[in-house]
């Protein structure tokens, strides 16, 4: 609607409201023909051609980084295909670990704990990562990270430091969290 009104600020406003909601809700980003919609009318509607500079200013980040980057699942799944694409150049060694998040018992958590567990195991992760690492959310239950330039044992070793890590700070979660290692 915001688009055949012709305000295209709002268009854009609504469309990273949705996709924040989504995404933190279920744990999913918007479906291929919104994206595509926001893509193809959004972003390709400036009339004026971007500077080197203001390429820049856009793609620089703009207060000091430290710790892992965190990302929705459909940008981490761009990040993961293009170091798939560098590792086979280079030859280097990268592993991705994924974090589930259980009932203890393995019974199904309520949606508030779960939320909650995985808002905490979110603070944890990216805490815990190196600058280089990148993390998502994947699932309402799992988050994915990919360990830049670490071997399995160490990957194995970051897993186990974060899971140590939120059993430490929340030892009364009524949660249980799972890690998988494997190569990418």
């Amino acid at each position: 609607a915001c688009i055949a009104l012709g305000d295209r600020e709002s268009a854009k406003a609504s469309y990273e409201e949705l996709r924040a909601v989504l995404y933190k809700d279920l744990g999913i980003v918007p479906g291929d023909e919104l994206r595509e919609l926001y893509e193809s009318t959004l972003l390709g509607a400036e009339e004026d051609a971007l500077t080197p500079d203001s390429i820049q200013a856009q793609l620089r980040e703009h207060s000091p980084v430290s710790g892992a980057l965190i990302c929705d699942y459909t940008s981490f799944k761009l990040f993961y295909q293009a170091e798939a694409r560098a590792a086979a150049r280079r030859g280097d060694a990268i592993h991705i670990g994924v974090l589930s998040v259980i009932g203890r018992g393995g019974r199904a958590l309520a949606s508030r704990s779960l939320a909650r567990a995985m808002e905490q195991l979110h603070a944890h992760i990216e805490g815990s990562l190196r600058t280089g690492d990148i993390a998502s959310c994947c699932s309402a239950s799992q988050y994915i990270l990919m360990l830049v330039q670490a071997n399995y044992e160490n990957s194995k070793l970051v897993c186990d430091r974060i899971i140590q890590a939120f059993y430490s700070a929340h030892p009364r979660s009524p949660i249980r969290i799972q890690s998988v290692v494997f190569p990418l």
